[in-house]
């Protein structure tokens, strides 16, 4: 590829911004342009081909939703499966006070039903 043609093919610089200094400069401007060319491409092949995008980022944002719940459910059951076990070897007393365990207790079950309604929530949207 000629100086010429490769010159033709590089974008144009953004207002402000001084030539490029060496080839190194040069080469690193040609590929940023190119790889912005063909992500500019991919979005606009995205757009046309399929019509909206709305769907699948609708499809794929509810699946991350229920994913996150999931997630969330799992450490919140955990984490009160944790103090029900300390309740039952009588461990609590080394770590707690009895009124600070019983809100430890009741935190914990309040964010296992919040996040059951959640992953419950999730599943039917």
């Amino acid at each position: 590829m000629g100086r010429a043609a490769l010159n033709a093919s590089m974008p144009a610089l953004p207002a402000g911004r001084a030539a490029p200094r060496n080839k190194k400069e040069e080469t690193a401007d040609f590929v940023t342009g190119v790889a912005m060319k063909e992500i500019l491409h991919r979005l606009d092949f995205m757009f046309t081909s399929f019509g909206q995008i709305l769907p699948m980022t609708k499809t794929l944002t509810a699946d991350m939703q229920r994913k996150h719940a999931e997630r969330q459910l799992f450490h919140a059951r955990r984490a009160l499966s944790h103090l029900i076990e300390m309740y039952e070897s009588g461990q609590w007393r080394h770590l707690y006070k009895e009124d600070t365990f019983a809100e430890a207790v009741r935190q914990a079950r309040q964010t296992v039903d919040h996040w059951t309604g959640m992953a419950a929530k999730s599943d039917s949207l």
